[in-house]
């Protein structure tokens, strides 16, 4: 993926000296959304949208099977609001109302170091506001039909309080979220978008969402990371795309299991 400016890739392995610092390796892809209204009911959200699986385990146990959460997110933004736009799904086979729920946190600085974020925990009951977090900031609805849990939340970015920006495409936010589950034979499965927990203290604990629109040009970075004495793939490597052009335009993506 790329912006209007060009790009290039550094590839850094873990045994060089200096990690990567900035965020944990998954990437969302935020498009305009409008006319959505914060109900619970996700049919106005726009079709073909990228639905973001909730599948790390970072806690406690991993889900019994598939039948247990799975969760999936969407992801959009408005910039006349300047809000931004989450849509969640789960499914469970078991629904405890007030021992279930998850959390957003929003990095609007995107900083590669102590970044400030504002941390929203949620239950299926209700909503909490952790650290960071401004009440006004935010609207949210839950629906739970059957064994599927829907929500929907705008984020008024003029009110989250960590800084004051212009929503445009190219744009970058820092971003990540969490569902926790537990059930009734007191199993609980703590499940992240990117990896890491600690996610409101450890700004490379949060993924990224990159803002594009209709006139963004998308393409593909294609290459794989290697062992130099062994020629296998890097597990979970990192890999740092840097615009020469746009010095705020910094992400990090993690490689799967073969590099």
């Amino acid at each position: 993926m790329t912006t209007k400016a060009a790009i290039w890739i550094i590839f850094l392995m873990t045994y060089m000296a200096y990690p990567i610092q900035a965020h944990n390796g998954v990437v969302a892809l935020a498009i305009p959304v409008e006319n959505i209204t914060i109900d619970g009911d996700l049919s106005d959200w726009p079709e073909g949208m990228t639905y973001y699986a909730v599948d790390n385990p970072e806690f406690q146990l991993p889900p019994n099977d598939s039948t247990d959460i799975q969760g999936y997110f969407r992801i959009g933004y408005n910039v006349a609001e300047s809000a931004l736009y989450v849509a969640i799904e789960a499914t469970d086979e078991s629904i405890l109302l007030n021992r279930e729920g998850g959390g957003i946190y929003i990095d609007l600085s995107h900083q590669d170091h102590n970044s400030p974020v504002g941390q929203y925990y949620f239950m299926n009951s209700g909503v909490y506001y952790g650290q960071g977090a401004v009440k006004d900031a935010l609207q949210v609805a839950q629906v739970q039909k059957g064994n599927k849990r829907y929500a929907e939340w705008r984020f008024d970015l003029n009110r989250v309080g960590q800084t004051s920006i212009a929503l445009k495409p190219g744009q970058i936010l820092g971003f990540d979220l969490i569902l926790h589950d537990s059930d009734d034979d007191s199993h609980f499965s703590w499940m992240a978008w990117g990896k890491g927990k600690d996610k409101y203290k450890m700004t490379d604990r949060r993924g990224d969402v990159i803002l594009i629109d209709n006139t963004t040009p998308l393409g593909y970075l294609q290459g794989r990371m290697l062992w130099s004495d062994t020629n296998e793939g890097v597990k979970w490597g990192q890999v740092l795309v840097q615009s020469p052009k746009a010095s705020d335009f910094s992400v990090v993506v993690s490689t799967d299991e073969k590099g």
